[in-house]
């Protein structure tokens, strides 16, 4: 990990036209090159729209974002399209993000030829790579992603991510799903791929033992708002906000 800021949000709000209520409440956060931020809290806290806005997918009424130095929300076509390949996402049931019925071939082959990557040979040795990163045999890519397992599944798309070579992969509950060994793997792999290439990861959990596991900083979400923000151990060692007490208390394995 290193010091050099990758993202940089600030003052982000969002809400539902029509409505009083903000689902965003200025929001600011950081991540670093190499970084692990846990994004936790309990549902409806707001941090799958914070996801959404710090991918594009919808917008902050109010806030700016920095990617790579750049200025984020102001990017348009070509410049987008360029940035987009730096910022993936994987998410929690890739059998319902996916078209089911695509071959694993396909779903990798994908990114890499709407990036404009390679020629076509070159993506099939690029796409044996990716395979072999996330330890799966390249002889799944004629298999479709219903005929595989759910922690198979979960590698594919990581190695989705991966395809386009990112600098920041958001994970939306990526582990959730998962039984506690194929959770272990999964979460060792991501470790792997961040220590080879210094990847950062936006790690959205409502499991405050995940994010012990895993992160560097733990960011915790209430209404809207970020109510507590540092590093893991100081956040779990000593949390000072109810809703942080209430987390580790539904946490079996981190209570004393």
């Amino acid at each position: 990990m290193t010091d050099q800021v990758i993202l940089q949000a600030e003052g982000l709000k969002f809400g539902f036209p029509g409505t009083n209520k903000l689902i965003l409440n200025d929001v600011s956060l950081s991540i670093s090159r190499g970084e692990t931020l846990a994004l936790v809290g309990r549902s409806g806290s707001g941090k799958s729209t914070l996801a959404r806005i710090l991918l594009r997918l919808i917008k902050p009424q109010r806030g700016q974002i920095s990617f790579n130095g750049a200025d984020w929300l102001a990017l348009q076509g070509k410049h987008l399209r360029q940035m987009r390949a730096k910022m993936q996402m994987v998410f929690q049931d890739p059998l319902a993000a996916f078209n089911p019925n695509s071959t694993i071939c396909t779903l990798l082959d994908e990114p890499l030829r709407i990036h404009g990557m390679r020629e076509v040979h070159q993506r099939a040795i690029m796409i044996t790579q990716l395979l072999y990163r996330v330890a799966l045999d390249p002889a799944l890519i004629t298999r479709r992603v219903d005929e595989v397992s759910g922690g198979q599944r979960q590698r594919i798309a990581i190695a989705r991510a991966l395809a386009t070579k990112p600098e920041l992969i958001v994970l939306d509950e990526a582990v959730a799903s998962l039984d506690v060994s194929v959770r272990a793997h999964i979460l060792d792999l991501l470790q792997d791929i961040q220590a080879r290439d210094q990847t950062s990861y936006l790690f959205i959990t409502h499991d405050l033992a995940v994010a012990k596991r895993i992160a560097h900083k733990i960011a915790v979400m209430d209404e809207g708002k970020i109510v507590e923000y540092g590093r893991a151990d100081d956040i779990l060692d000593d949390p000072q906000t109810a809703i942080t007490k209430a987390l580790i208390a539904a946490s079996p394995r981190l209570k004393r």
